[in-house]
């Protein structure tokens, strides 16, 4: 109850008012668990009703040597060739300029960090988050590879081409 009004409050204490039905229990019963007979045949028919586990995939075709591509359209066109159809997301000169990039990196692989330094002092201004999202479309698309490597003491992603 409010002090001025007397009339009861509609603010929320925290505290459950107490009844007499709150503090007594009704018995628990027991439920004792027995055997099914037959339990066996009842899943083994389940799996064979259930949907036969999809076919691998077939493997990508090696990506050419990017020398050969000879513009951004191009490679842009052949990231997206290998996506479609199974995947909506967009491609763009972003994921050209990643993947020239990295092609540049020694190894052809790289960190993120060390991706996006590399990005930057090529001329390539990118946001670190977009380049996450990046590597994620090329990962998808077969482009690249992500492996996890020791840095420091701490695991990092690399990213490396794959190549023929």
């Amino acid at each position: 109850m409010t002090p001025s009004t007397g009339k009861p409050s509609t603010r929320h204490t925290g505290a459950r008012p107490r009844t007499a039905n709150a503090t007594a229990r009704a018995p628990r019963s027991r439920v004792l668990l027995t055997p099914v007979p037959d339990a066996g045949k009842a899943l083994a028919g389940a799996a064979a009703r259930s949907k036969p586990h999809p076919k691998p995939k077939a493997p990508m075709p090696p990506l050419p040597p990017l020398d050969r591509i000879a513009t951004e359209i191009e490679l842009v066109e052949l990231i997206n060739a290998r996506l479609r159809p199974a995947s909506s997301r967009r491609v763009g000169l972003p994921h050209a300029a990643l993947l020239r990039t990295l092609d540049r990196m020694e190894d052809g692989a790289g960190d993120v960090p060390s991706i996006y330094k590399a990005l930057m002092d090529g001329g390539e201004p990118m946001a670190m988050s977009k380049v996450y999202r990046v590597l994620k479309v090329l990962e998808e698309a077969g482009v690249v590879e992500r492996r996890w490597m020791l840095y420091d003491g701490r695991p990092r992603s690399q990213y490396r081409i794959l190549r023929a």
